[in-house]
């Protein structure tokens, strides 16, 4: 095979250009016997690759609920079984002699010589530091041929066989990419027996389908099979046409529409109407929009209701304590003004309007048991669906701050606000002062009713409710796709929770309205495209029972990128949240035990 093939097949996995060496190419066919190297096993806890560990913890958390909610049979929940994080350890081969910094390169943590007991994850990639090691015969479902001296390789046909660059981060990102597949995996196999299982609630099994379809978007793949890549060209789907937007904002008897998850674009409404004349009047207008989209429509009111130390998720007060009828509310984190970096007296913390509708209020919070004044409001706003206010921290407070953003494991991070909010949103996070952290996925991206004519978005807590009353202001991330996890990307902001809704149409206008709609007991067969789409019993019965009896579940959040750029535009603020150097300072005397050479 031509080398230069060999080369861009490696430049697209790896997103970079590998130069052409001055020295021959090694042909991996050509290299010595395996059996003249020593080999070997180390096992890794799966705390060594922090994205794996994550998402793992993301599947175990799910697995876990959906245990408890015997939705399925003794046969299927078994094929849907997850070992809890620290019984699993990641069996990671070696071949050829092993230096300290190799070992390093690998993980910050030394790994096991044994298993000890623990379960051994089902991938197990087989690394080659040696370049005169004829890795191609070996067997293996993943083999990385580390390049330590940048040479040109050439390798046989062997969709196994990855080259990876002498780089930590690179070398990590492979490993990773490897043992994820795992993953996606036991994902899709757990989907498929929900698919088809005949126990449970279809609604309750397809909320457990959906979470597990958000957990995939967050597995590394390679740059060529990015989800992203998969999204249909010409169309923003975190975006509703502006024609659509102002004929059902016109609509007396619309009260709210989004898109919803699954390629669905959803309208609430008051009263009995002609839907299927609101659905043609819709399709005049961009037909093109709804070849994308399924149009559903709900017969019910679902709008938003304006609902010790300062640290984020803590709780904001807009009284004392002492007055009655105190109004709370959760600081979401801290920012910095980024034209004044390391001027301690411009810190602010963010929260929402409805908390301070007016400038100059007093921010009062518990400070070593007592209820002191923190700081002022020097901004808010209502503007572009924004429920948003800036408390400006009086110095003297400080050194009660913990100025630093933090993800949902507590472990402190780099945090940027999306310029754009992102299509493919798989899990979210969010830590509240009444209800802390709580973990959900965004149902629909891009949502409107009366009271916003901008787009905020909604989210579903997964197990519990998202936010109650008291958590207005937690910041809404999701944590980044990097290896190393020392990022999230901030989406927005809960400002409401506990929609109102009605359901107050009688049976038989119920069963127009879902022929309408596409809820009809036919379109509900498993097989059908339907059932990823059509979210209830017969005729949507299931969903509104499911919405009227946990209407706490769903959050409403504005989008941060928008509230940053008034704040800009009206304060003439750019601010940032406060960077982390060093996300991850593990111990590195882990090594200490071993010779810098180290023949395995």
């Amino acid at each position: 095979m031509d080398t230069a093939i060999h080369l861009t097949i490696l430049n697209q996995f790896f997103g970079k250009k590998l130069e052409r060496s001055r020295s021959l190419p090694i042909k991996l066919t050509d290299l010595k016997e395996t059996h003249e190297y020593p080999r070997c096993n180390r096992f890794y806890p799966l705390e060594s690759f922090p994205h794996f560990q994550y998402v793992y913890s993301l599947a175990y958390d799910c697995y876990c609920r959906l245990k408890e909610a015997d939705v399925l049979g003794p046969d299927e929940l078994a094929a849907c079984s997850l070992k809890q994080e620290p019984e699993v350890v990641i069996k990671i081969g070696f071949i050829g002699n092993l230096m300290e910094e190799s070992l390093k390169c690998v993980s910050k943590v030394k790994g096991n010589e044994e298993e000890n007991g623990k379960t051994v994850w089902p991938i197990s990639p087989l690394i080659c530091f040696q370049k005169d090691v004829k890795i191609s015969d070996l067997k293996a479902c993943h083999k990385l041929f580390v390049n330590k001296d940048e040479d040109e390789i050439e390798i046989v046909m062997d969709s196994h066989i990855h080259v990876v660059e002498y780089d930590e981060e690179k070398l990590r990102k492979a490993i990773s990419i490897c043992i994820e597949k795992g993953l996606v995996d036991y994902l899709e196999r757990s989907m498929n027996v929900i698919k088809n299982s005949e126990h449970g609630s279809r609604e309750d099994l397809r909320d457990f389908y959906l979470e597990m379809k958000s957990i995939i978007k967050h597995v590394l793949v390679e740059k060529s099979t990015q989800q992203h890549a998969s999204m249909p060209t010409g169309i923003d789907y975190g975006s509703i046409p502006s024609e659509i937007k102002d004929l059902l904002l016109r609509e007396p008897n619309v009260n709210s529409f989004g898109i919803w998850e699954d390629a669905t674009f959803k309208i609430f409404m008051d009263e009995t109407v002609d839907v299927a004349i609101l659905i043609e009047k819709l399709k005049s207008k961009n037909e093109r929009f709804f070849k994308r989209f399924e149009v559903q429509v709900e017969k019910k009111k679902f709008t938003t209701k304006i609902a010790t130390q300062l640290k984020q998720g803590g709780e904001l007060h807009k009284h004392t304590a002492s007055e009655k009828g105190v109004e709370c509310g959760t600081l979401g984190g801290f920012v910095k003004d980024t034209t004044t970096a390391g001027n301690c007296s411009d810190a602010y913390a963010l929260t929402c309007n409805h908390l301070y509708p007016t400038l100059n209020e007093p921010a009062y919070a518990n400070i070593d048991g007592e209820e002191k004044e923190v700081g002022k409001c020097i901004f808010t706003t209502r503007e572009k669906s924004c429920d948003f206010a800036v408390v400006e921290i009086s110095k003297e407070f400080y050194d009660k701050c913990d100025f630093k953003f933090r993800r949902d494991d507590e472990k402190t991070c780099n945090a940027e606000v999306s310029e754009f909010f992102p299509i493919n949103v798989g899990i979210v996070h969010k830590n509240g002062s009444k209800t802390k952290w709580t973990h959900g996925r965004v149902v629909s991206l891009a949502f409107y009713d009366k009271l916003n004519q901008r787009e905020i978005f909604v989210v579903k807590g997964l197990g519990r409710p998202f936010s109650t009353p008291g958590d207005s202001g937690s910041i809404v991330f999701a944590r980044d796709n990097s290896v190393s996890q020392n990022a999230v990307d901030i989406l927005g902001m809960v400002y409401s929770n506990h929609p109102e809704i009605r359901d107050d149409i009688s049976h038989p206008e119920k069963e127009k309205l879902d022929e309408a709609s596409g809820y009809s007991e036919t379109n509900l067969k498993k097989g059908d495209k339907s059932y990823s789409t059509a979210v209830g019993k017969t005729r949507g019965d299931q969903l509104r029972e499911k919405i009227m009896k946990n209407p706490e579940n769903y959050s409403f959040c504005f989008r941060m990128n928008n509230a940053f750029e008034l704040l800009k535009k009206e304060k003439n603020l750019v601010v940032s949240f406060e960077r982390v150097e060093n996300t991850d300072k593990r111990d590195e005397d882990c090594f200490a035990n071993l010779t810098k050479s180290t023949n395995l």
